[in-house]
């Protein structure tokens, strides 16, 4: 699941809630709020308000996607084939 990290201060226009700087964004946003938090058109804030956080693999992530994960990040794992030997590559 993606979350969202508040980069601007400010109050949420569908909910009245006051998001401060570093704060994440609700769990279950709809994607269209988020496109329009993400994007840089804001009457009353310069760019976006809000920026994706990349998750990292965890324990309960398949092995290939720590694979994916290693790759799009230059880290090197060949010959290793253990979840949590890859999971410490991470750290």
């Amino acid at each position: 699941m993606k979350q969202y990290k508040v980069e601007q201060r400010f109050k949420d226009n569908d909910t009245g809630v006051v998001y401060e700087v570093g704060e994440l964004y609700p769990k279950f946003p709809t994607d269209e709020r988020i496109a329009e938090l993400l994007g840089d058109t804001h009457p009353n804030h310069e760019g976006a308000i809000l920026s994706e956080i990349e998750e990292k693999p965890n324990k309960d992530t398949k092995v290939e996607d720590i694979k994916k994960y290693l790759d799009s990040h230059g880290i090197k794992h060949e010959g290793i084939t253990k979840k949590d030997e890859l999971l410490a590559l991470i750290d």
